[in-house]
């Protein structure tokens, strides 16, 4: 197909979209993150199509150009974006009234250093992420820095090409999720390695400026909760692209997982903590920029239920909903589901009409038609102000009638107190106070303006009722800042007010961060009361899911091909192995999946409607049975009175810098290294051993492998692995010299032991400390992939761990998964999956191969993905590790288990008492039982689980 063809073809599949579900649809989206698509599949080869040049062999991408296919697609998007626009608003928009739009994925960039190469640096990464595609929709052609970086490679808009695409959006979609900081690669070091678009940039992103994290790490590698992002993201196109509307598509965070856990076995994932601190985090950030006047109109989980995530496969979890992938796909609410229900749902007393109560305003207010956004009235309960709707055309003023309104409650409360006092409180011992709501407020910066801002935020929400309560009248910045629209009290009412308090009450929920809104945006737009001090209210709410990663019936009534479904075919394209046929099978399931949204009460759903499944062969023929669902769908979301947005869907190795030989010097080091332990040993038993009483040994790290596959080739490579992970120092320490097969596949590289040498290192150990973790399949590597590309020692047995981030070290020959099922129940770290049946089987190899040595297991336990930047009162998630007592209790019991074989296990140590820095991974894992606080003097907090290990190890009678 041909590039006009293509934008033909996709004006045709979204004007069939306008005309067949136009009259209840009223969001239009034409494309869905264009960045990651140019990117991902023309630059990186990592979805589909699976373009890329970055390293030409067929291990990567057989065909593409990522110096200059990444911005043909691009700019195509682009134009078919304004193709479609332009023939909705001609043609459709005024007899239908809807909007129509795009979703761009923005990050938010943040510069490493405060030096002007690096803050230009970090605006090039805005042009170049954002501003590649809302420049031209906006300004009608791309940025300077691109334009002057990319040169050649970046195709021009013709005048009516750039006519139409300015202006073209309604309103633009934004998946937000994390935060970077960028570095200036003045080098090229990258640009010159892979030549390609993304390194265009000359800007690195990286998580850490050398001295903080960005933000608390998540288990997911690349998502950092970095909430401030948000509200930086959103001024931003406020400031620069004139405060165009904004809808939050897609915010959340992925937990990495595997569908083949049950939801018997989830608490890890139910129990997502994390992901509520990330929302709790994001929204009031969010919040705080419509305060600044960004012209947010709505917000998105990601996303509604767990679903096949694009080149992810099934390996991240990123709903709301638990989805049961062994048990007919089953959804479960999560910890999150629940918080966010509970955050949507409106709290007031109810019982309207019971018990001869009176109408309030709010039951009347609440009963008129268009005033409350969900249409629900207080009669059970609707006064959260989240949910309330500003009308405009509610009879009022909003810049003076709060005032009055304020200033009548406090001298009702005077006057009530007044009362009480002098009546009823010495006979009846009582005290008389009132209940203010108020947040706590944080200066945005340290600059005095914010500071000064900080304080008159408190002053409009706390000082505004407590001072007269305590001083007698108005704090200072209230009157100067509100003047003769803020009522004043007479004498004898401020001397009423004045100490009319016994006792406070304090409604507190978060806190917010405030800056200085110097330009007053907010009070030229709205001119009220609130906007004195700077705040308004999020108007609106939802989830959304993209239609490909849950729809699934990829063959079913007449659906085409799309390019996913040949993509995620494609051997070593998908993670996790799966493809997406069946998806999270919402095409069977939407009416059970609308009632989950009912049960959350989201009032806003966003999905795609697949072109194939609409165009069959891409143009042509109508598929009716496509349009047939879609309509069914879309009436079951009307019957529910959810609002939609629809998409017309188109579908670390070194380099060789510095010293070293990989292929002979870990030999060399690991020779000497066992030598010297044989002489040490040696010296102590002649010298100290009779006289002191001790015992020698060493500790050698170790997982158990399993076979991959009952065939011979597989279990000799599992066996090889073994040799070349416990036998490689064992062997040498139990019989003197190394495994056969290290000496037949190493060969000269090897070094060999003298005679002499061999003797002393025959029977040195007394005893050996295993440090085990965990448990990986093998398979045998017998065409030597890996030793072809790395050829190192460690490709000398076939033997790397899998990497769930696809990296160049990514293996197929050491993992976690078999082609079948997955090892065991994955954690927080990556690498680690609990197989409490490993450290039995380990035992017991030991046992036999190596005359039952004393083994004492020197380190057992898990890690939790983590930062150092979060203080004891955030750490609930990490105090309560109930994944951590799970793996304890569950390895101890198999550990049992091989002493009743007959293992001489002398004693088990817990991988680790403390939170600790963690070699190459520094303090971005715990992995104690006590919680140390880097933020308050390394201060210890016993988790979970070191109650739970103390009541273990407690005698019982």
């Amino acid at each position: 197909m041909t590039l006009a063809c293509y934008r033909k073809d996709y004006a045709n599949f979204a004007e069939t979209c306008f005309q067949k579900f136009g009259d209840r649809v009223k969001f239009w989206i034409t494309m869905n993150e264009p960045y990651t698509v140019a990117v991902q599949g023309y630059d990186f080869g990592r979805q589909a199509p699976g373009h890329c040049s970055l390293l030409p062999s067929p291990l990567f991408c057989k065909i593409g150009n990522s110096a200059i296919e990444p911005y043909i697609v691009a700019h195509n998007f682009i134009r078919s974006h304004a193709a479609a626009a332009d023939i909705y608003r001609k043609r459709y928009k005024g007899i239908q009234g809807g909007s129509i739009g795009t979703i761009l994925n923005a990050l938010w960039f943040v510069p490493a250093t405060n030096t002007e190469r690096d803050i230009v640096a970090t605006q090039r990464a805005k042009d170049f992420m954002i501003g590649w595609f809302l420049d031209p929709f906006v300004f009608g052609d791309y940025p300077s820095s691109m334009k002057s970086r990319v040169g050649i490679r970046l195709p021009k808009f013709s005048q009516a090409e750039s006519a139409i695409v300015k202006g073209s959006l309604d309103f633009v979609g934004i998946n937000h999720f994390t935060t970077y900081y960028v570095k200036d690669d003045s080098m090229n070091i990258t640009k010159r390695i892979l030549k390609d678009a993304l390194t265009d940039t000359g800007a690195v992103f990286l998580p850490f400026n050398g001295t903080h994290f960005i933000g608390e790490m998540t288990n997911s590698l690349w998502v950092f909760i970095a909430p401030e992002g948000i509200r930086s993201l959103m001024n931003y196109i406020r400031l620069k692209y004139g405060n165009l509307p904004i809808f939050i598509t897609e915010s959340g965070l992925p937990d990495l997982s595997t569908r083949l856990i049950p939801v018997r076995h989830a608490y890890f994932y139910l129990n997502d903590l994390q992901r509520i601190r990330y929302h709790s985090s994001y929204l009031p950030s969010l919040l705080a920029s419509i305060k600044d006047g960004c012209n947010v109109k709505g917000y998105f989980v990601w996303a509604l239920l767990d679903n096949w995530e694009w080149d992810n496969g099934y390996s991240a979890r990123t709903g709301l909903y638990y989805v049961d992938y062994t048990d007919n796909l089953k959804r479960y609410p999560k910890k999150s589901a629940v918080w966010y229900k509970n955050f949507l749902k409106p709290t007031v007393e109810g019982a309207v009409k019971e018990d001869r109560k009176g109408q309030s305003v709010w039951d009347t207010f609440s009963h008129t038609h268009g005033k409350i956004v969900d249409f629900s009235n207080d009669d059970i309960g609707v006064d959260q102000y989240h949910r309330f709707k500003v009308c405009y055309d509610w009879s009022g003023n909003s810049a003076t009638e709060p005032y009055i309104v304020g200033h009548n409650i406090l001298r009702s409360h005077a006057t009530v107190a007044d009362i009480y006092r002098k009546k009823y409180k010495d006979i009846q011992g009582g005290s008389i106070g009132t209940i203010l709501s108020a947040p706590w407020l944080v200066s945005a910066t340290n600059t005095e303006k914010d500071i000064v801002a900080t304080q008159r935020a408190k002053d409009f929400m706390i000082g505004w009722f407590l001072d007269p309560l305590i001083f007698g009248d108005y704090p200072s910045s209230m009157k100067s800042r509100v003047g003769n629209r803020l009522p004043k009290f007479s004498q004898a009412e401020a001397a009423l007010v004045k100490g009319s308090l016994d006792f406070l009450g304090i409604s507190h929920f978060t806190s917010l961060y405030v800056k200085d809104n110097s330009a007053k945006i907010t009070k030229i737009l709205l001119n009220d009361a609130m906007t004195d001090h700077g705040a308004i209210f999020l108007p609106f709410n939802g989830t959304h899911i993209i239609g490909e990663i849950v729809e699934g019936a990829v063959k079913e009534d007449g659906k085409g091909q799309s390019v996913w479904d040949t993509f995620s075919h494609t051997p070593g394209k998908i993670l996790d192995f799966s493809n997406d046929d069946i998806g999270v099978d919402q095409y069977h399931r939407f009416k059970e999946d609308i009632q989950l949204m009912k049960d959350l009460r989201t009032n806003a759903y966003r999905f795609s409607i697949s072109w194939p499944r609409i165009f069959p062969n891409g143009s042509g023929e109508i598929n009716d049975a496509g349009v047939d669902h879609y309509n069914e769908f879309i009436n079951a979301l009307v019957a529910e009175e959810r609002t939609m947005e629809i998409l017309p869907r188109h579908a670390f190795r070194n380099s060789g810098i510095g010293s070293g030989n990989s292929a002979t010097e870990p030999y060399i080091v690991g020779h000497n290294i066992l030598r010297s332990h044989a002489t040490v040993a040696d010296i102590y038993r002649k010298k100290y051993k009779n006289i002191q009483g001790g015992s020698i040994g060493t500790i050698l790290a170790t997982p158990w492998f399993v076979p991959a596959t009952n065939a011979e080739k597989d279990i000799v490579a599992t066996q090889r692995a073994k040799d070349f992970m416990l036998g490689w120092f064992l062997d040498p320490l139990i019989f003197g010299d190394y495994p056969c097969s290290m000496k037949s596949r190493v060969g000269s590289r090897l070094p060999k032991f003298s005679q002499a040498e061999a003797a002393l290192l025959k029977g040195s150990l007394d005893f050996v400390g295993i440090n085990h973790f965990t448990t990986y399949y093998v398979k045998d590597d017998s065409i030597n992939i890996t030793k072809r590309i790395l050829k190192d020692a460690l490709t000398d047995n076939g033997a790397l761990f899998l990497s769930t981030t696809k990296s160049l070290l990514s293996n197929p020959f050491i993992s976690a998964f078999n082609g079948t099922n997955f090892i065991g129940e994955i954690t927080s770290s990556t690498w680690l999956y609990i197989v409490p049946e490993g450290i039995r089987s380990l035992m017991n190899y030991i046992k036999q191969k190596y005359g039952n040595i004393p083994i004492i297991i020197t380190e057992n336990g898990m890690s939790d993905v983590s930062t150092p930047f979060i203080s004891i009162k955030y750490a609930y998630a990490y105090l309560n590790d109930v994944q951590r007592i799970r793996y304890h209790s569950s390895y101890l019991s198999s550990l049992l288990a091989s002493i009743k074989d007959g293992c001489n296990v002398k004693g088990y140590f817990t991988w680790s008492l403390l939170d600790c820095w963690g070699w190459e991974t520094g303090y971005s894992s715990r992995t104690g039982l006590y919680y140390v606080d880097y933020t308050d003097n390394l201060k210890r907090y016993p988790k979970k689980s070191a109650v739970w290990y103390k009541n273990f190890l407690k005698p019982t009678n």
